[in-house]
């Protein structure tokens, strides 16, 4: 079964650098509370649902 999330490990595990990672979670995380999903705003979550990006 696929995994429906996204965290950094697995960006970098396809070949981004640690902080690029981080980066596009922290993006994808200000799509999600723009978008009226405010649990997001949560420093400590780490994975992203894998349909933001």
């Amino acid at each position: 079964m696929e995994n429906s999330f996204v965290c950094y490990q697995d960006l970098m595990a396809l070949g981004f650098k640690q902080h690029t990672a981080h980066d596009i979670i922290r993006q994808a995380k200000q799509r999600l509370v723009q978008k009226g999903y405010p649990l997001y705003l949560d420093r400590s979550l780490g994975c992203v649902p894998r349909s933001v990006f």
